[in-house]
This record gives structure tokens, C-alpha cells and sequence, in this order.
């Protein structure tokens, strides 16, 4: 696969993962306390768990993709490990790697970032509104987004992964209520 479509996945992905991630917290944590406070330090303690559990997830599967193909391709060159791990491609597999962490986090940041905004400025009432707004633009964008890349109907893909935002809400508003019924 190409690194740029790597790169574009990574990002893509963290955005919505981030901003899922941070709206689900949000919504969660504002409807059950109604404290601006707590939301805060929930969405930002759940984003940079995400970012750190996301994107070493990540670049370990990646890295071990290496050591399995170091290790294969030195049993086929009968070459020593350490000597298959000093080859360029070796090298620039791994440094991939680390780019692709950098990649991934920033989407992830990027996408938890805006949906947290809100809560600094706002009654937490209004805060969920304005974050909930924010998200939704962020998914429907990312979705058009992926129309765009796909040469295909970006307002089918904004609204694609919109709905999976809202399932997303949805979930959470009910865990809620089931909460509350224990």
C-alpha cells in the first residue's frame, strides 16, 4: 500500500475515532453529572488514552509486521538477523513507522480537540449542543471527504459516517437510562 494512502487512513480514521471517542465521553459524562469540570477532565483523559492505546496499537502491529518479514527474509538470504535489520528498507520500514504514529495521533487529537471546546466557554447544557453540532460537522466532513478521495458522492459518505456518530449518541444517551434503572 502506498504511504500517502497509509498516512490518509491514519489520519481519517483518528479524526473520527477522536471525535467519536470524545463526543461519546462528553455526552456520557454531561448528561449524568451536569459538571463542566468533570466533562473536561473526562474527554481529555479518555482522548489521550485513545491516543496513546489507538496509535501504539498501531505502530506495534506494524513493527511486528517488520519483525515477521526481517526474520523471514533473512532465513531466505541465510543472513543474520542483526545484518537484515541494518538494511535500508529495513530502516525505512521502522522510521515508516514512527511517522505513521505521529500520523495517527494527530487525527485523534485533531478529532477529540473541537468536540472539547464548548465545555471551556459554555454551561455544560450548552456546551452538549455546541459539541454535538461540532461533531456532527466534523463526521459529515471527514465522510465528504472520503467521497472525495473516492471519486464518489461525498454527501453520501458525510452522511454515512454522520449516522454512525448518531448511533454513537445514541448509545451513550442509552447507557444512561440503563444506568439509571439498576
Amino acid at each position: 500500500m502506498e504511504k500517502a494512502s497509509i498516512r490518509t487512513r491514519l489520519l481519517v480514521g483518528g479524526a473520527i475515532d477522536g471525535c467519536l471517542t470524545a463526543t461519546g465521553v462528553a455526552f456520557g459524562a454531561a448528561f449524568a453529572t451536569l459538571d463542566t469540570k468533570l466533562v473536561i477532565i473526562a474527554i481529555l483523559s479518555a482522548a489521550s488514552a485513545n491516543i496513546v492505546a489507538s496509535t501504539f496499537a498501531t505502530v506495534t502491529g506494524q513493527l511486528a509486521e517488520a519483525a515477521s518479514w526481517t526474520r523471514t527474509l533473512g532465513e531466505k538470504m541465510r543472513m543474520d538477523k542483526k545484518k537484515v535489520e541494518t538494511l535500508g528498507i529495513v530502516k525505512e520500514f521502522r522510521d515508516e513507522a514512527k511517522t505513521n504514529w505521529v500520523i495517527a495521533s494527530a487525527g485523534i487529537f485533531l478529532g477529540s480537540l473541537f468536540p472539547v471546546i464548548p465545555f471551556f466557554f459554555m454551561p455544560v447544557r450548552s456546551a452538549i449542543v455546541l459539541s454535538g453540532a461540532i461533531s456532527a460537522v466534523i463526521l459529515f466532513g471527514v465522510g465528504a471527504l472520503i467521497g472525495w478521495l473516492r471519486s464518489d458522492n461525498m454527501l453520501k459518505y458525510g452522511i454515512i459516517v454522520l449516522i454512525v456518530g448518531l448511533v454513537t449518541a445514541g448509545i451513550t444517551r442509552s447507557i444512561e437510562f440503563l444506568v439509571e434503572l439498576v
